[in-house]
């Protein structure tokens, strides 16, 4: 039988390719654009649209498995985009893959930005406060209403995964990173490889219906972060202090100018409170149910990031 992963040339998606052929599983990698893709003998590239139900049809054939990581996060994207992809392209996958095993990644953005209970678990009342968590609230339900598995997991970290550590680095580099707030508040990562393995185990080990949240076993809070961060960057934070608000006039302000002036990346909002915000979770469930179990150290992650940062800005 055919595992398919929707998604399979997103990040994570490549990530669980590697590891699901490097297991000596059959691959079917649903794809909606056409890239490069490095043939294997196990893996099967099929293009097509989760908002095409004839595509979708075609892809089950002969699939047992479905990994569904296929979404849109970025937070810019248009709000109907987002419904679409991430609600009705799941309840279309859900709807044509009944009778075989869902694995649906999830997010703790469904939580929202403040966390109703400290730490977090799956029974921790979840209210979203961006569309982004409201989709994947929404499509967890559709999701767990069919017996399929959640994985739902805080941001991910590692090589390739640059969203909001790249500006991090940016205003360390330059000087202009102050800590938020008094910089105690507790931030919880996850890195790629411990997410692939979490999303390997609930294939084996998950109950159907069932959310199981996974996390690094790491955990600093927004000052230890930021420190180590400018320390591996070669620089010295600044101890100074600014409110949660001001921070984020500042960046509005740094999103303005990076338009006018056509710069890359520029500081969002929403990553602004992730990095203020006290956000740590519960991993028990997973840990006993399907033995996960983080094997990553959170400098050792952020090395990987640093580097990739110093190699993009040709820094030595």
């Amino acid at each position: 039988m055919v595992i398919l992963v929707t998604g399979g040339d997103g990040r994570i998606g490549c990530e669980l390719v590697k590891r699901l052929l490097k297991h000596g599983e059959k691959v079917r990698m649903f794809m909606h654009n056409h890239k490069k893709i490095v043939c294997h003998k196990n893996l099967e590239l099929f293009y097509g649209d989760i908002l095409n139900r004839s595509s979708i049809k075609n892809a089950m054939n002969d699939v047992d498995t479905v990994y569904h990581l296929a979404a849109i996060l970025d937070y810019t994207a248009p709000k109907k985009l987002m419904r679409e992809i991430n609600v009705e392209g799941t309840k279309n996958i859900l709807e044509i893959a009944k009778g075989k095993k869902i694995i649906f990644m999830s997010s703790t953005a469904v939580m929202g930005k403040k966390l109703q209970k400290i730490p977090a678990d799956e029974k921790t009342y979840c209210k979203p406060t961006n569309v982004y968590g409201q989709t994947k609230k929404d499509a967890e339900k559709l999701v767990l209403k069919s017996g399929g598995i959640v994985i739902r997991a805080p941001p991910v970290y590692g090589k390739g995964f640059d969203d909001g550590y790249f500006d991090i680095c940016d205003q360390l580099m330059k000087g202009d990173m102050y800590i938020i707030g008094d910089g105690k508040n507790r931030i919880q990562h996850i890195h790629k490889s411990d997410l692939v393995n979490a999303l390997l185990l609930a294939k084996d080990k998950g109950r159907p219906g069932e959310i199981y949240i996974v996390a690094g076993s790491d955990i600093q809070t927004q000052e230890e972060i930021l420190t180590l961060t400018a320390k591996l960057l070669g620089v010295q934070l600044k101890k100074k202090h600014i409110s949660l608000e001001i921070a984020k006039f500042l960046a509005k302000v740094k999103k303005i100018k990076s338009k006018i002036k056509s710069e890359g990346t520029v500081p969002i909002e929403e990553y602004i409170d992730v990095l203020a915000s006290d956000r740590i979770f519960d991993i028990s469930k997973a840990r006993l149910e399907l033995g996960f179990d983080p094997k990553i150290k959170y400098e050792q992650g952020a090395n990987e990031v640093i580097l990739a940062y110093k190699k993009k800005r040709r820094l030595n």
